[in-house]
């Protein structure tokens, strides 16, 4: 939306309030959020993502078994057996590895 001017009235009398700005709805540079995806395979977790992550991998009893930076692309992981709290970036999810 762009404005010229704004009209109003006072006591009867027509005023014209001259100006110049540019209004426009939605986000203009919006903030890059990590695209993550977590899989569970047969006997490894596999990390896609878009950009340089964390990635943290927990076990079931709570042991960190990885946590390192990975570049942008694919990443797997060996991992025995089991249940997995995976964490790529901002986004966590539970996996099972069989």
């Amino acid at each position: 939306m762009n404005v010229a001017g704004i009209v109003n009235t006072y006591s009867g009398a027509i005023q014209l309030y001259p100006t110049d700005f540019n209004y426009s709805a939605g986000v203009e540079n919006p903030v890059a959020t990590d695209a993550a995806s977590i899989l569970g395979g047969n006997g490894e977790i596999k990390v896609v993502s878009d950009q340089r992550s964390q990635v943290l991998i927990a076990n079931s009893i709570g042991q960190i078994i990885v946590n390192k930076p990975v570049e942008a692309g694919k990443a797997s992981f060996a991992v025995p057996t089991g249940f997995y709290v995976v964490k790529v970036g901002a986004k966590t999810a539970k996996i099972l590895v069989k």
